[in-house]
């Protein structure tokens, strides 16, 4: 069976995923509902961020322990960030380095965030499963999930998952 590349992520109903400034406050009211993370975290060994997410894990999140710990780490960056013994700092090329992991035996790849590294994925459709967890809160702005500016794809619903008032949708590639 092959990897898969497995956009996993939550927004708010109208598709944000964080605050203007990368906040995730929204979240917190829903720290109770079990979303199966222990689950989906066992069928992955590679998670792939941008320098943003990277930097708002390292310093905000959990700064005192890195939170993917056993995982393989790419994180896609333009800047000069100190090397970090978790990570490989991926300058020129996330999509073909994450390509290459692919081909690799092993578990499913996560891409973890933010907009920006999703729509280049997004837009070479190379997700293979797009599990968006739906939570019942109205932002009215921030950072989109999709930004746009690509051709449109299919997709097939393939799960839905209902926990309180959030509801998780898992997609397909049609």
């Amino acid at each position: 069976m092959s990897r898969k590349i497995v956009l996993y992520i939550a927004m708010s109903l109208d598709g944000y995923i964080a605050g203007e400034y990368g906040e995730l406050d929204f979240l917190n009211d829903f720290s109770e509902v079990d979303f199966g993370y222990d689950t989906f975290d066992a069928r992955i060994d590679t998670v792939v961020m941008g320098s943003h997410t990277y930097l708002q894990v390292v310093n905000e999140l959990s700064p005192d322990m890195w939170a993917y710990a056993g995982k393989s780490t790419l994180v896609a960056t333009s800047q000069d960030l100190p090397d970090d013994e978790n990570v490989e700092f991926v300058k020129n090329g996330i999509v073909e380095r994450v390509l290459r992991e692919k081909q690799k035996p092993g578990k499913d790849i996560w891409l973890v965030g933010g907009g920006v590294l999703a729509s280049e994925f997004i837009e070479k459709n190379l997700v293979d499963e797009y599990i968006i967890t739906v939570m019942p809160v109205i932002l009215g702005g921030g950072i989109s999930l999709f930004l746009g500016g690509h051709e449109s794809l299919n997709l097939n619903l393939t799960k839905t998952k209902k926990s309180g008032n959030v509801v998780e949708l898992t997609y397909e590639r049609a």
